[in-house]
């Protein structure tokens, strides 16, 4: 169903085979870090309650095939499974790996920072993307230099801010996907041509890239 190996010091990737599997599995996790909508955001939810918001914001659930990729930190991880006691099947796999690979993520014990990415099997453009998040959780040096990049009053940050929060990212997230947009690639966003995005996110990234191998 999926594996779990440590492709950076401190990163994890969950390469799963399919994009259902991997959708399943996570979206719980993932609406609970950083969904929009309050009654999801670092609360309790079942998974009708999940479908149910989609569908009254969309107009249909199509969460199994919205997203390429997922991320979290480890603290996410701890929160979620001491929350989410109804867990289904797929949640309950990556529950039992995780906390056989990492029981001090699990029992409140010191420990350096982690970070969980997922991406299917071959998708390196979607691994790219989500290397950025972890390096922005991980790496204070990267987060430092990413967040100096950034202008809050420039055309080109409010347009993406803008365009993060209509594709459902909660504002607790918004920084950290502009820098992984900016950082990686910003084809999905479907920004305006006319916007002159700045190219120092992605020679940030690259640098600590390279440092990190």
């Amino acid at each position: 169903m999926f594996e779990l190996k440590e492709i950076l010091p401190n990163i994890h990737h969950i390469e799963f085979e399919s994009q259902y599997t991997m959708s399943l599995t996570c979206c719980r996790i993932q609406e609970f870090y950083e969904s929009p909508h309050t009654t999801l955001n670092g609360k309790y939810f079942d998974f009708e309650t999940l479908m149910d918001v989609q569908y009254e914001t969309t107009g249909g659930f199509t969460y199994l095939s919205d997203w390429s990729g997922f991320n979290f930190p480890d603290w996410i991880i701890k929160d979620f499974f001491s929350k989410f006691k109804d867990l289904t099947r797929k949640e309950k796999n990556l529950f039992l790996e995780l906390s056989i690979a990492f029981p001090q993520t699990f029992k409140n014990k010191k420990h350096k920072k982690i970070y969980f990415i997922a991406s299917i099997i071959d998708d390196k453009d979607t691994l790219s993307h989500e290397l950025a998040h972890s390096f922005y959780y991980i790496d204070k040096h990267y987060r430092r230099e990413m967040i100096g990049h950034m202008k809050p009053k420039s055309a080109w940050y409010k347009a993406i801010i803008d365009r993060l929060g209509h594709l459902g990212y909660g504002r607790n997230v918004l920084d950290d996907e502009l820098q992984a947009y900016l950082a990686t690639g910003t084809n999905e966003l479907g920004l305006d041509d006319s916007i002159r995005l700045p190219k120092t996110f992605e020679r940030t990234f690259n640098k600590f890239l390279k440092k990190k191998k």
